[in-house]
């Protein structure tokens, strides 16, 4: 199964999509051409600058880890029961957060059919 997000700017603006295959536990990102690149998160802004607006599951989960606490975080047994998660995945936690870290104000708006 497909889950679709946009990946939107603090005015509800989308500089790209996020897809997560649940299937293959795998990502893809493709980030607008039409955005500016210089307010885009950095990890993309760097991407887009290197002519770099499709990215495969390689640099996308890149994206990803960039956004969710890493497993070897100090309490993560806690902070994954408070969150209801069994066991460590990238992707239930940047659902759960909605693509929010500490690095800018971008979060993840999903797509629903």
């Amino acid at each position: 199964m497909l889950r679709t997000y946009e990946i939107v700017d603090p005015k509800g603006v989308s500089c790209g999509i996020l897809t997560y295959d649940t299937e293959k536990d795998s990502y893809e990102v493709d980030t607008s051409r039409d955005y500016p690149i210089e307010d885009m998160p950095a990890f993309l802004a760097t991407a887009a600058y290197q002519g770099m607006y499709h990215l495969d599951n390689h640099y996308a989960l890149m994206f990803v880890r960039e956004r969710v606490i890493p497993p070897d975080r100090q309490n993560i047994g806690e902070i994954l029961r408070i969150i209801g998660a069994p066991y460590y995945t990238e992707f239930v936690i940047l659902d759960y957060l909605k693509g929010r870290c500490v690095r800018d104000e971008f979060t993840l708006r999903e797509i629903t059919q």
